[in-house]
């Protein structure tokens, strides 16, 4: 099984949550890999700042721009440094990584990916709300 997670508002939002469940995994012989869509370069550096770690929570990174370039797909990018294209290829791309690099499950945060991943392989929504602890549910 290839379990993919998003970075931006997933495991950036809860790493308490996301770092012992992708090592577990990755312990259990899943394989966890990263989606996300700054270029490879960036991803590293932001999963590293984090403390995630190549080989302990995940095995691979993919990048949605990277991808997109590859196929041709028109990316500008802004003076800050973000990457653009027309939303349907956007939105499709993680939906396409799935069909070629074979992933199962992909956990982010975005429902607009959803349609296209689902023709491929599971969705799971994060909302990080649902990581809180709310006092008035304490008995």
């Amino acid at each position: 099984m290839r379990i993919a997670f998003d970075v931006h508002g997933t495991i950036d939002t809860s790493p308490e949550v996301f770092k012992p469940m992708m090592q577990m995994f990755m312990r259990s012989g899943v394989d966890v890999v990263i989606f996300s869509g700054p270029p490879k370069d960036q991803i590293y550096k932001e999963l590293n700042n984090l403390g995630y770690d190549e080989g302990i929570h995940y095995s691979k990174v993919y990048s949605v721009v990277d991808f997109l370039k590859v196929i041709d797909v028109e990316m500008k990018q802004d003076e800050k440094g973000h990457w653009w294209c027309d939303e349907k290829p956007w939105w499709e791309s993680k939906g396409m990584l799935c069909e070629a690099v074979h992933v199962d499950m992909v956990i982010d945060n975005d429902f607009r990916y959803q349609l296209e991943i689902e023709t491929h392989a599971t969705f799971i929504h994060w909302d990080s709300r649902l990581k809180r602890r709310d006092d008035k549910w304490k008995k």
